[in-house]
């Protein structure tokens, strides 16, 4: 959970994934209210984006500063098989 940054809440995902990241390549497959999801993580040396389902998320820094380029998907998105991709 620590390294992805997946963040579950009743009424969204957050993500706020490491901004280091020891692997190439890593990913896991969890289950979220009843709704599958696959967690990918590349490193491929270009700037963060966030997809879900294929559609790039906007990120947003968290107001404090603490968190940088983190996104949410509301839980209404969520199908019954879900794909998300940390590209970094």
């Amino acid at each position: 959970r620590n390294a992805f940054g997946f963040d579950p809440h009743l009424d969204e995902i957050t993500l706020h994934p490491a901004s280091y990241f020891p692997y190439h390549e890593a990913s896991m497959n969890l289950t979220f209210q009843g709704k599958k999801i696959h967690l990918l993580h590349r490193q491929t040396g270009k700037k963060r984006i966030i997809l879900f389902n294929g559609n790039e998320l906007s990120l947003k820094d968290e107001k404090n500063g603490q968190r940088k380029n983190i996104a949410s998907i509301p839980v209404s998105l969520l199908q019954t098989e879900n794909t998300i991709e940390i590209i970094d």
